[in-house]
């Protein structure tokens, strides 16, 4: 993918009937998608990738588990091993650029899935009920969309400052040209009112002035 180019990762949501409900007295008005860079898209799609596979890549039917609660059965060491998978996603996600304060926020998320981690039995069902990466996937990707937006109304507010210094600009321009010369901007000012004079529609009776002659005379016949 080219640098350039933007890519919309807004995954399609079944509206429930109290949402169309809501949107049929709200005039039924969505909000705009929000685009991601290609570079947070491709980093956000690796991030959830590995978060599947390691908290949901196995669908049991009634619930999905990932390697995670798996490796978790082993002592110590599954823990200590999806520990640092955990750490290696949250590497990932600091190539976008992310905050400390997010990053802090989802080493938090793993070092609470290892500490519960290691409780035998508690533990195993920690695992499979906390699914930290989820967690972690979920935070990232809601980080990226919400800074995106961001931007995106930065840019618009900028464009239109810049419209309205181009306005004025012009403006300026215009006033600066006529008080150079005051006879050519004084004749267009006439010639405006000239125009304005042309097009208002005549006021009269029910005779018009020119008709008028023309009753006298058969009247004096």
């Amino acid at each position: 993918m080219s640098n350039g180019q933007e890519i919309v990762l807004v995954p399609e949501q079944r509206e429930s009937k109290s949402s169309k409900l809501k949107s049929f007295f709200t005039g039924g008005k969505k909000k705009a998608k929000t685009v991601l860079s290609a570079r947070d898209a491709e980093i956000l799609a690796q991030v959830k990738r590995r978060a599947k596979v390691l908290d949901t890549a196995i669908d049991l039917g009634v619930a999905k588990i990932g390697l995670d609660p798996i490796l978790g059965l082993i002592p110590i060491a599954g823990d200590a091993i999806t520990m640092m998978i955990a750490l290696r996603l949250i590497h990932t996600a600091q190539k976008a650029d992310i905050p400390k304060s997010l990053t802090q926020k989802m080493l938090m998320n793993v070092a609470l899935d290892f500490g519960m981690g290691l409780i035998p039995l508690v533990g195993d069902v920690a695992d499979f009920l906390f699914k930290a990466n989820q967690r972690n996937a979920k935070l990232f990707e809601e980080f990226l969309y919400e800074r995106a937006a961001n931007q995106a109304a930065e840019a618009e507010a900028a464009a239109a400052t810049q419209r309205n210094h181009q306005i004025h600009q012009q403006q300026q321009a215009a006033a600066a040209h006529a008080a150079a010369n005051p006879h050519l901007a004084q004749h267009q000012q006439q010639h405006q009112q000239n125009v304005q004079q042309q097009q208002a529609p005549k006021k009269g009776g029910w005779f018009s002035r020119s008709e008028a002659p023309r009753d006298l005379e058969m009247g004096s016949r």
